[in-house]
This record gives C-alpha cells, structure tokens and sequence, in this order.
C-alpha cells in the first residue's frame, strides 16, 4: 500500500518540479505545508518516532526546507517550497504506514509469545496432574484402568495440540 503512494508521490514530486521554471509566480503553498504537518503528526501519534525514525527524519526536513524557502520573502517562486512539503507530506503518511504495519508485527510476535508461555505453563500444570494419577494409581490399584484411560486421553489432548502448534508457525 505504502509502494502507492511513494509512486504517485514521487509522480507529483516530478511534475511539481517541471512546472518549477514555468509561469509566473506562486502563492506561497501553505495548504501543502498545512497537510505535510498533518501526515507527520498522524505519523508520530502512530509512534513512527520510534517504528520509522528515519522517515519521520526525512519528512521533518523536508518540512523544514519548505518552511525555508516560504520564509525567503525575496524568492517570489514557491514551487521548491511545494515540492518539498509534498515530499514532507509523502515522506510522513509512509511513516505512518510502516510504523503501523511494524507495530502490528511487534503485537503478533508477543501475542505468539504469550501463547507459548501459557501452553508451557499448562503443560507443566499437567504434567503434575498426570504425576498425581500416577501415584493414585499404585495407591488405589482397583482404579488403575480408569487412570490409565485419564492419561492416554490427557496424551491425546497434547499431540493435538502440538500439531495445532505447529501449523501456526
């Protein structure tokens, strides 16, 4: 999805640029400058600082150089300042999609963790269990056939699961 829109950014960017040395000259593009700010807040509140920090870097001076160039009255030609703040624009909403496609990598992999941790955790509360039958087994001969069923379900129970496991992974 991000592959799109740095392709229809980059589109923009070089037609931005053609246009540089043609016609007369421009407002200053504070509508651009206005949505490149945008992107790059929703990229930070999507905690792009800490997901895609070089983008986020490359929007912010990007951004910056707009700014720059809006501020350099003696200029009067503002579509460097436009495609800088298209650029800080794009730049941005790809922060934000990779910090979000990373952020829900980040989610997946510990909710894979957590899903071990537990299935280990009841494998070992089982393994008690199963060491209690078998002591109750010796103790209490006369329910040993019902005990070793008990097991062999419980052995059961525990390869499914495995192969469950497995094919997860």
């Amino acid at each position: 999805m991000f592959v799109r829109r740095i392709t229809t950014g980059m589109a923009m960017i070089a037609v931005l640029a053609f246009l540089a040395g043609c016609g007369p000259k421009q407002d200053a593009p504070v509508q651009q400058i206005s949505d490149a700010e945008q992107a790059i807040k929703a990229s930070k509140d999507a905690k792009a600082d800490s997901y895609a920090p070089e983008l986020v870097k490359l929007a912010e001076d990007a951004l910056a150089k707009a700014k720059a160039i809006v501020d350099d009255k003696d200029s009067g030609h503002y579509t460097e300042a436009q495609v800088q703040a298209v650029t800080a624009r794009i730049y941005g909403e790809v922060a934000k999609s990779v910090s979000e496609a990373r952020e829900t990598a980040d989610k997946s992999s510990k909710m894979t963790s957590q899903a071990k941790a537990a299935e280990a955790k009841a494998r070992a509360e089982v393994q008690l269990v199963r060491s209690a039958l078998e002591k109750a087994r010796e103790v209490v001969p006369h329910l040993r056939t019902q005990i070793d069923n008990i097991l062999k379900e419980l052995e059961k129970v525990f390869e499914e699961a495995g192969k469950n496991s497995q094919k997860t992974e």
